[in-house]
């Protein structure tokens, strides 16, 4: 196993707010150290900086600082191998890996004493959106929204979703030939068909998990052909499932303008307008709630929408009691992939 790097280490100086200016002077004009970051006007924390060497400045009475026993900072090279480390070490971690708005994975670790030690790692935009991505997968899954396929499974709903393309209602008699066709057991497969699809009038699949031939918000082209998507994200996921290239055309609940975008297998192509956001949802925990496509309407696609801006976006949830994000078009693109990476491998 490799050793984890300790790059550098800060102490956390507990200052207050009569001292917090005489500090800063302290350190800067008797010490030499360079002003990295102050916040507040009083100010309520401060970070100091000379020869890449940091001290930090608290004053927790100014400051909603929730780290009460925080002792020092100490960055690491590898935040992963570092948690191993002390697993295998039996420190008693309190939190973490854990990212943090500011673009620090961490972990804190409490000392004999009460107080606590936090490892971090700096992170770069594109490493902290992907974990951000892998974080709410991870939360999607905790949630109850289906997101897991046995292989079977995934590979009958890959072979429904193209029956589904065709523009034609899939009768039970296609979907046994699929499974047969598979080498799946048949009484399962078509239990599982019907846990995830629509049915028109004659009992035949109109719609499976989130690609439709009837009427729902979004409308998904594929080629000359107008399908609907029972959500917005499902419209973003789709496209790689079915490795086609397609065209979202939908409306924003907020302000009813028209929302566009292109995309294909490898990503989103352009999106109007450009501030586009998806909204998720992550409904609370219950094994229930989402057993069947007419809950899964009901707690989650309803609430799952494209929406003009990230403004309009908040609005619309105003007095929702409702635990949702934001995301760019292309992230929920990307959210998609990291969400049903299990299904994407057997299409």
């Amino acid at each position: 196993m490799s050793k984890p790097k300790l790059k550098s280490i800060a102490p956390i100086l507990n200052v207050n707010s009569r001292t917090m200016k005489p500090m800063i002077d302290f350190f800067t004009e008797r010490l030499g150290f360079d002003i990295d970051t102050v916040l507040g006007k009083q100010p309520a924390f401060a970070m100091l900086k000379r020869d890449k060497q940091v001290v930090m400045l608290v004053c927790k009475p100014l400051i909603p600082w929730p780290h009460k026993g925080w002792a020092a900072y100490i960055w690491v090279d590898d935040i992963e191998v570092l948690h191993a480390d002390l697993q295998r070490r039996g420190a008693p971690i309190k939190t973490g890996p854990a990212l943090k708005d500011y673009g620090c994975r961490e972990i804190e670790v409490t000392t004999p004493d009460g107080r606590e030690i936090v490892f971090g790692q700096v992170v770069s935009t594109t490493q902290r959106e992907r974990m951000e991505i892998n974080e709410l997968a991870e939360r999607l899954r905790d949630s109850g929204v289906p997101t897991h396929f046995e292989e079977n499974q995934a590979r009958l709903l890959a072979a429904v979703w193209r029956l589904v393309t065709t523009g034609q209602p899939v009768t039970g008699n296609q979907i046994r030939e699929a499974i047969l066709c598979l080498g799946g057991p048949v009484e399962e497969g078509m239990a599982f068909i019907a846990q995830v699809s629509e049915q028109d009038e004659h009992g035949n699949v109109a719609g499976i998990f989130g690609l439709s031939q009837r009427q729902h918000p979004h409308r998904f082209i594929l080629d000359s052909r107008t399908f609907t998507t029972w959500c917005a994200w499902d419209a973003l996921f789709l496209p790689p499932m079915l490795k086609r290239k397609a065209r979202i055309e939908s409306i924003c609940p907020q302000t009813k303008c028209g929302i566009t975008v292109a995309l294909g297998p490898e990503g989103v192509e352009s999106t109007t307008p450009a501030e586009t956001v998806l909204s998720i949802v992550l409904p609370e925990r219950d094994e229930k709630a989402l057993d069947g496509v007419e809950q899964v309407w009901s707690f989650f696609c309803s609430h799952v929408h494209f929406f003009a801006s990230e403004a309009v976006a908040s609005e619309w949830f105003s007095g929702k009691d409702l635990n949702f994000e934001l995301l760019r078009v292309e992230d929920g693109f990307r959210l998609g992939l990291e969400t049903f990476r299990e299904i994407l491998q057997y299409t």
